[in-house]
C-alpha cells in the first residue's frame, strides 16, 4: 500500500495531532483504550495540513489510529503513532 500521511511526532500529556495528506482529504482520528473508542475528525487544508485537538494521551497504553481515504483509488491509509514520553525521546537512539 502506499499513500501520502505523515505525522509530527506527539507525546504523552500532548493535547493534539498535526500532519499532511491529500489537501482537502478528511482525516479520521481514532482513540482506543481497551474499553472505550472515540472519534474526531478534520479537513486537510489545501495544502494537505491537518490538526486535531480535543484529546490527551495521560499514558502510552492507549493507542491512536489516523486515516485518510486515497482521492483516487479509495484505499484507507493509516497510521497508529505511539506517544513518546519525553524519557524516551531523550534516550531514543537514532
Amino acid at each position: 500500500m502506499s499513500g501520502y500521511l505523515t505525522l509530527e511526532r506527539y507525546f504523552v500529556d500532548q493535547g493534539y495531532v498535526e500532519g499532511y495528506t491529500y489537501p482537502n482529504a478528511e482525516v479520521k482520528v481514532t482513540h482506543v483504550n481497551g474499553y472505550a473508542t472515540t472519534m474526531e475528525n478534520a479537513v486537510a487544508d489545501s495544502n494537505g495540513y491537518f490538526h486535531v485537538e480535543g484529546f490527551r494521551h495521560q499514558n502510552n497504553l492507549t493507542t491512536t489510529v489516523i486515516t485518510v481515504t486515497h482521492p483516487e483509488t479509495g484505499e484507507e491509509i493509516l497510521v497508529a503513532p505511539y506517544p513518546w514520553t519525553e524519557w524516551e525521546l531523550e534516550n531514543a537512539e537514532w
